[in-house]
């Protein structure tokens, strides 16, 4: 199996484990650090369940498909572990007030680990610098400003970085191996969220070592994230 010339799991020896701690991502520990290490194992089985999910019969890989796939889960598993009850009931497609942006990215400036926080750091461990990723405030405006509009959410990655599939149908068939995973290793909704990033993430690092620019990824994950987050959960495709 492979993206190109290799695969996430031959691409780096790590990969299959999380990291060890975000001590050695170059953050002091806290609080939030320590919950963001116990939902590893969790993230590691998220992206075993991607990889095997999203490898065709012959064992023929998408690499941007697969991380559409963990971040659209991730915004809309942050979207549920934030919305009040009822709230996705609504009859309207869209979802305003974007209640889902705090564990997404928003409480980094509390010090919180966030979704964007766990890609953020381990793209920076796929050597780059962070002013060479792409800025999530900038996603978001971006993002915000074509709600209702055609093509959503907005791409903005060169055609040849685009998901096989629209990333907003990639929840669909995928919803229950995660609900399994958070299970089976006793996730609250946010930690899902949380492990669901880090599994993204795990796949991302992986693929450094192929010539996959960390950039382009973080801003694919980013922009599906984000954009499924501002969506009510589809239960059929678009």
């Amino acid at each position: 199996m492979s993206f190109g010339k290799r695969g996430p799991h031959e691409a780096d020896e790590e990969i299959g484990r999380p990291p060890a701690g975000f001590a050695e991502l170059g953050r002091k520990p806290s609080g939030e650090d320590a919950e963001a290490n116990q939902i590893g194992p969790a993230s590691v089985d998220v992206e075993r369940m991607l990889v095997a999910a999203l490898t065709g019969a012959h064992g023929q890989q998408h690499l941007e498909t697969m991380l559409a796939a963990g971040a659209a889960l991730a915004g809309e598993y942050a979207l549920r572990a934030s919305a009040q009850p009822g709230f996705l009931d609504q009859p309207l497609p869209w979802i305003f007030g974007n209640p889902a942006d705090p564990i997404l990215y928003a409480d980094e400036r509390r010090g919180r680990v966030t979704v964007w926080g766990i890609v953020s750091a381990i793209a920076l461990c796929a050597r780059h610098r962070s002013a060479d990723l792409p800025s999530i405030e900038a996603i978001v405006s971006r993002n915000d400003a074509r709600i209702g509009q055609a093509p959503y959410p907005p791409l903005s990655v060169a055609k040849a970085h685009l998901p096989r599939h629209h990333a907003p149908n990639l929840p669909i068939k995928l919803r229950g191996r995660i609900d399994q995973i958070a299970f089976e290793h006793d996730l609250s909704p946010r930690q899902t969220a949380l492990a669901i990033g880090m599994g993204t993430a795990i796949i991302l690092k992986g693929a450094d070592r192929t010539g996959f620019d960390a950039f382009v990824g973080a801003t694919l994950i980013g922009e599906v994230m984000i954009g499924v987050s501002r969506m009510k959960p589809l239960e059929r495709p678009l």
